[in-house]
């Protein structure tokens, strides 16, 4: 019966999902818009397992340690991805599409009548 390398296998698995991750986080920020930040501080877990694992790919020497991180620190991401993209867009770009300017509700009021007052003297 021929010898199982678990560790080898699950390594290899983590490196090829991660090569995997990123590749596809550049093909949406590329071609489909996605955030750039937020999907770039999100692969960057990503871009470190591969680096790892391609290291331990070229000595074949594999480790336990990057095993079970790697299973934790890319369940964890995968399951927050969606939230902390938006937390971390939300951070970078204080006025976006989620939220008004920060303006108050009273000046909100008044933005509108002074946007006709001004437009009925340029007549």
């Amino acid at each position: 019966m021929p010898k199982r390398n678990l560790k080898g296998l699950i390594s290899k698995i983590i490196l090829f999902y991660s090569f995997f991750y990123i590749v596809m986080k550049i093909i949406a920020i590329v071609f489909q818009g996605a955030w750039v930040i937020p999907n770039l501080i999100i692969a960057l877990p990503f871009v470190v397992f591969a680096a790892i694992g391609w290291v331990m790919l070229k000595r074949e020497q594999y480790s336990w340690i990057y095993v079970i991180a790697g299973v934790v620190i890319i369940s964890v991401v995968r399951y927050y991805e969606m939230e902390w993209a938006v937390d971390l867009h939300r951070y970078f770009n204080p006025i976006s599409e989620f939220d008004s300017p920060k303006v108050s509700s009273n000046l909100q009021m008044i933005l509108p009548f002074l946007y006709f007052l001004n437009f009925s003297r340029s007549n």
